[in-house]
């Protein structure tokens, strides 16, 4: 009796045995499905961002890879595509870019590549000095991950996870972009500007579809020179001792100190005087000056967009 009472025990642990490895293995086999379902985003661990900059270079080196040539392609014959400049934009939150609506959609060019059209592929290019590089290629539909607000010439885009991926490799971390400042900062104040003017794309037969070779990213540093509230339109804007060129639109204007966005490039102005000359003659001197939106105007769709203040 005492022998089948111990066989009987240890037949019973070993069914015991076999039942909690089977409740081990599908619970380990579960979570595994669990997490490949789970965006591959979410998985990753927090990233950290620098917050002081001790030179300017130091704080352009942590802003060419979030600050983007934005070009726009579209079918116009069979295997064809015509790809047009945009200009600028910049990560300023997490799976958003922030560039001008006047890049998106133009009213003053009567070319109707200057307009967007749903289904129009739109490229992503981000390449410093070195040749570093991330680039990427959506299309992008209107209300639904491209949001246009005319009223402050800002154009929002909702970047999907492939911006930032190819299967399970990941290019770029969603959350390195950058932090924008909330208030006015002084007359006088250290800035500079990251962006791409004078650039364009040439279509290839690469895997990219595109040749970036020529993309080059330029900065130029200065000051604030004024800053001021638009009477029509209210908004907060400033101006710089910085130049400003086509396809600058949309950049990000830094504060080199701690790396934050202060405003983003609207455009330049240039300004005619006349003025008289001693023998009584007329000359006229012209200004230049480069303008530039403050991200105080963002708060109102901060919220909507996470913009990350």
């Amino acid at each position: 009796m005492v022998k089948n009472s111990a066989k009987k025990k240890q037949a019973q642990a070993k069914r015991s045995a076999k039942r909690s490895a089977r409740s081990k293995e599908m619970k380990a086999s579960k979570t595994a499905e669990n997490t490949s379902k789970r965006s591959i985003l979410s998985l990753l661990p927090k990233h950290t961002k620098k917050a002081n900059f001790p030179t300017f270079a130091e704080a352009i080196a942590e802003s060419w890879n979030k600050t983007y040539f934005i070009a726009r392609g579209r079918p116009v014959g069979q295997n064809q595509m015509r790809i047009v400049p945009l200009g600028t934009g910049f990560l300023c939150g997490r799976q958003c870019m922030l560039t001008c609506a006047h890049c998106i959609v133009n009213t003053k060019n009567e070319d109707a590549m200057a307009k967007h059209h749903d289904g129009d592929t739109y490229f992503f290019v981000a390449r410093d000095g070195a040749g570093r590089y991330h680039s990427s290629q959506l299309q992008l539909k209107l209300d639904s991950d491209l949001f246009i607000y005319q009223d402050t010439d800002a154009a929002i885009i909702e970047l999907p996870e492939s911006f930032y991926t190819n299967g399970q490799k990941v290019f770029k971390h969603p959350d390195d972009h950058f932090l924008l400042a909330d208030d006015m900062i002084g007359i006088g104040s250290d800035v500079g500007v990251i962006g791409y003017p004078f650039q364009q794309l040439k279509p290839n037969t690469g895997q990219s579809g595109i040749d970036i070779s020529g993309v080059l990213v330029r900065v130029d540093k200065g000051v604030i020179n004024t800053a001021y509230k638009d009477g029509a339109s209210q908004l907060l804007k400033y101006e710089f001792t910085m130049s400003f060129n086509p396809g600058n639109s949309g950049g990000p204007i830094i504060r080199p100190s701690d790396g934050k966005v202060i405003a983003w490039v609207r455009g330049f102005n240039s300004t005619a005087m006349e003025i008289s000359g001693g023998n009584g003659e007329k000359a006229k001197i012209y200004a230049h000056y480069s303008e530039g939106l403050s991200t105080a105007n963002l708060k109102g769709i901060a919220k909507k967009h996470n913009l990350a203040f």
